[in-house]
């Protein structure tokens, strides 16, 4: 089953630009787009665009939603006081997105209905979205961007970033990767269901629109 793809949202401010970013991520801070975030610095926004994933699969679903979308700032904010980032200022780390919270968030502001799922095997998620039109904020390895020039040995489930997960059917999975390749895996994506398993971390959040 698939449901109306929502709005594709990049973590970074210029999603053609991703390539190079990925390549250099130092090159960030050159960004034309960058004010476009709501950071008020080119450093700040450096900085989260590179932690924010589930921000932008949330200014997705928002959109699908509401008649506004926060800029990812606003959000990222939002998600700091609620728990559901942490930030190290004398280490200048992060840790998040952390799911408890950002379900608790989002639907005390948003009413966004989320259902953290710890532990959900791939055929598991398959029953979850194929017929309930559900969409899911799924775990997986960064190397799902470029699953087709990967070795299958040095693919991991260990997770580390989040995709949009918002169709289904029985041969594969359709999603958003924010930080996905320009322009071929990016938006609208679809994998078969044993490629995404070889990435996929067995957590996500389920969420009913």
């Amino acid at each position: 089953m698939s449901i109306t793809p929502p709005p594709y949202f990049s973590q970074f401010a210029s999603p053609e630009l991703v390539n190079s970013f990925l390549a250099e991520p130092s090159s960030t801070l050159s960004d034309p787009r960058w004010a476009e975030s709501g950071w008020l610095t080119r450093e700040e926004y450096a900085f989260w665009a590179w932690q924010t994933c589930g921000v932008a699969c949330l200014q997705s679903l928002l959109t699908a939603q509401t008649t506004t979308t926060p800029t990812a700032a606003a959000l990222t904010k939002d998600l700091l006081e609620n728990g559901a980032y942490r930030l190290d200022q004398a280490l200048g780390t992060t840790t998040g997105l952390i799911y408890e919270p950002f379900a608790t968030y989002v639907w005390a502001r948003w009413r966004v209905s989320a259902q953290v799922r710890g532990r959900l095997p791939v055929e598991d998620l398959k029953r979850e979205l194929l017929p309930t039109g559900r969409v899911a904020i799924a775990s997986v390895h960064p190397s799902i961007r470029q699953l087709s020039g990967t070795p299958r040995s040095t693919l991991k489930t260990s997770g580390g970033h989040l995709v949009l997960a918002f169709g289904t059917d029985s041969e594969g999975i359709s999603f958003h990767n924010p930080s996905g390749y320009w322009p071929d895996t990016q938006a609208m994506v679809k994998l078969p269901w044993e490629q995404f398993a070889l990435v996929y971390a067995r957590r996500a959040i389920l969420i009913q629109l």
